[in-house]
């Protein structure tokens, strides 16, 4: 059974607790939500993910978001309070004393651990072209697997491996750069690994950056181990049909992966308002969420709604008013309801060409939604291109998987 892992906002702890327990029908398949991940400064802000999680006896993963070491930062960010920040941004030569990992992953797994941690997630950075990074995440990985065992630690570990889209990662070609990465898990016996592709899963995606997704998805599953997609939703279905065990998105946001983002937006600068953007609406055809103001639009369009209305009626009981009414639960049923129809399917091919026939017809609506926008008076295009590239990658996948079988 392919996994739905879901990130919550720091307000959705009365949602999650209610989809943890929910009897829908999605859950006489699998549970609808299978694996809980929440950001470490909202684990401290908002409890009441952990002692959900722990009722329903769901796994909970606490993100340490350790990439965030190499940035610099506001002093009133909630991250800079956790005990394990530091108050300057650490460079690659910073990262490589011993002693500094060693105080880095002693201060984040017990960090994990207090807050009700089920599995745990190694200290990791953002790897780019610099190779003494690579050299850093690895250490960090093993000197994680050894503080564990001088502990006697016996939870999951669940690395996340973090690079920049690229072919090359600190001047090593992708493919050896993910034969060291499989060789260290292997070693540690990581139980799975999620796998961060920065600058992927939006809208806008080339082909290439889609198939950079699936083939590290594909190289790290033939290493024999369990691969999340993560921050993945648009990429996430494409992921598992190719092999993920499963991927991991937020509720109605954060559903691409862009940690160069994450890590500017917390620059020094004017002060940012504290509030959070509110969820998108998820649309199922489209394969991502929209604003409240453009979901409606397009729901309202007599053309377009039957094509993009969620007609289950455990989920939307009321088709398109229940979508934009209550969004949130909406959209962790809709992903958890499509997971389970790509797990009934009875092969890999057939997965596979079932999400790029479903990314070729979202890619079609997504252009006549564009112009049922602009004839309305709006300025927002719904970006075809995207889907379009999970079309075209997931075939070129599929056609190399039958080479290979031939």
């Amino acid at each position: 059974m392919s996994e739905l892992l879901i990130r919550p906002s720091h307000n959705d702890h009365r949602l999650i607790e209610s989809l943890l327990t929910t009897s829908s029908e999605v859950r006489q398949l699998r549970p609808v939500i299978n694996r809980l991940v929440v950001d470490a400064q909202v684990a401290v802000k908002q409890p009441l993910f952990a002692q959900a999680a722990e009722a329903s006896g769901t796994p909970l993963l606490i993100d340490p978001l350790t990439f965030f070491f190499q940035a610099e930062m506001r002093s009133e960010d909630p991250w800079r309070q956790l005990p394990f920040a530091y108050d300057n941004p650490l460079s690659a030569q910073d990262l490589e004393d011993p002693e500094l990992q060693e105080e880095i992953i002693a201060n984040v797994i017990e960090f994990e651990i207090q807050n009700g941690a089920t599995g745990l997630i190694a200290p990791y950075v953002l790897l780019n072209e610099d190779p003494r990074l690579l050299q850093v995440n690895r250490s960090l990985l093993r000197g994680t697997r050894e503080y564990m065992e001088a502990h006697d630690l016996q939870l999951p570990l669940v690395p996340v491996f973090a690079m920049l889209a690229s072919r090359t990662v600190a001047g090593i070609p992708l493919r050896r750069v993910l034969e060291l990465i499989a060789e260290d898990l292997n070693a540690v016996g990581a139980s799975s690994v999620a796998l961060a592709v920065s600058g992927t899963g939006t809208a806008n995606d080339s082909p290439d950056r889609v198939q950079m997704v699936l083939f590290g998805t594909t190289q790290l599953t033939s290493a024999g181990l369990n691969v999340i997609a993560w921050r993945q939703g648009l990429l996430g279905p494409v992921a598992v049909a190719s092999g993920a065990a499963g991927y991991e998105c937020g509720i109605g946001i954060r559903e691409q992966c862009d940690l160069v983002s994450l890590q500017r937006s917390r620059r020094p600068g004017p002060k940012r308002s504290s509030f959070a953007s509110p969820a998108g609406v998820f649309i199922q055809p489209l394969g991502r969420s929209f604003s409240r103001a453009i979901a409606k639009a397009l729901l309202d369009d007599q053309k377009l709604r039957p094509r993009l209305v969620c007609d289950n009626e455990g989920c939307c009981p009321k088709g398109s008013e229940s979508m934009l009414i209550h969004p949130r639960p909406h959209a962790v049923f809709s992903r958890s309801r499509a997971l389970s129809e790509l797990d009934r399917m009875p092969s890999r091919e057939w997965r596979l060409n079932a999400v790029a026939r479903e990314a070729e017809s979202g890619a079609v609506l997504a252009d006549l939604a564009s112009r049922i926008l602009l004839d309305g008076g709006r300025s927002e295009v719904i970006n075809s291109r995207g889907l379009n590239s999970i079309a075209l990658a997931a075939d070129l996948v599929r056609e190399e998987g039958n080479r290979a079988a031939s």
